[in-house]
C-alpha cells in the first residue's frame, strides 16, 4: 500500500488518500465523480476539490490504467466541473499590469499544489488548463520550455528565470499573473491555492 494511503488529501477536511482506491472498488471511475459525489469537496471548497485533482488523477490513473492522454483529459473535466461552482475568472490584466519579478514567486507559490518546493507536469497541467490550454501537447511544451534542466520537475529557480526571460506579451505569462493575483487578493499569501 502507497505510504501516503493515510494521509489527508487536504488539509482542514476529513478526506484520506486511501479513500481514493475504496472509491474505486466501489466503481467511482472518474475524478469528477470523486471530488463532486463521493466527497463532495466540489460542493464544500472549490479550492481544496482543485488541490486534490493532480493526487485524485495520479492514483486513478495507477489503479485504472489510464493513458496519460485520458489522465488529462479526466483533470481537465473535473477541473472545469469544479470550477462551475466558484464563478468565471476575469480574463484581465491586474489593475497595476505590474509583472514584475518578484511576482515569479507567487505564482510558483500559487501552482505548488503539493507545497514541495517543485513543480511537477501535473501542477502545470493543472494551470495551464484553468487558462485555457488543454492539449496534453501544448501543455508538455510549456512545461518543457520551463523544466530547463529537463528533470521532470522545475524548481522555484528555474521558474523565475523563465518568468524574468519570458516577454512582457507572453500570454501564459500574462494571464498566471492575473490569475495569482486573484487569488492572492482573494486567500492571502498561500501556497497551492491558484484554482478556485
Amino acid at each position: 500500500m502507497d505510504m501516503m494511503a493515510g494521509q489527508k488529501l487536504v488539509s482542514n477536511f476529513p478526506y484520506l488518500e486511501v479513500e481514493i482506491q475504496y472509491a474505486i472498488e466501489e466503481y467511482v471511475r472518474t475524478i469528477r465523480d470523486f471530488v463532486g459525489l463521493r466527497t463532495r469537496l466540489a460542493y464544500l471548497n472549490i479550492t481544496a476539490a482543485e488541490a486534490v485533482i493532480p493526487r485524485v488523477a495520479k492514483v486513478m490513473a495507477k489503479e485504472l490504467g489510464w493513458t496519460e492522454q485520458e489522465r488529462f483529459a479526466q483533470m481537465a473535466d473535473a477541473s472545469e466541473f469544479v470550477n462551475s461552482f466558484g464563478g468565471p475568472v476575469p480574463n484581465v490584466l491586474s489593475r497595476s499590469g505590474s509583472m514584475r519579478a518578484d511576482n515569479a514567486r507567487h505564482v510558483f507559490q500559487a501552482i505548488d499544489i503539493n507545497r514541495d518546493g517543485k513543480l511537477e507536469l501535473d501542477e502545470i497541467a493543472l494551470a495551464l488548463r484553468a487558462l485555457g490550454v488543454s492539449s496534453p501537447e501544448s501543455i508538455k511544451s510549456a512545461f518543457s520550455k520551463i523544466d530547463i534542466d529537463n528533470s521532470g520537475c522545475i524548481s522555484e529557480e528555474e521558474f523565475e528565470t523563465w518568468w524574468n526571460e519570458a516577454p512582457e506579451s507572453n500570454e501564459i505569462k500574462k494571464e498566471l499573473a492575473v490569475k495569482a493575483m486573484l487569488t492572492f487578493e482573494k486567500v492571502g499569501n498561500s501556497r497551492g491555492v491558484m484554482f478556485g
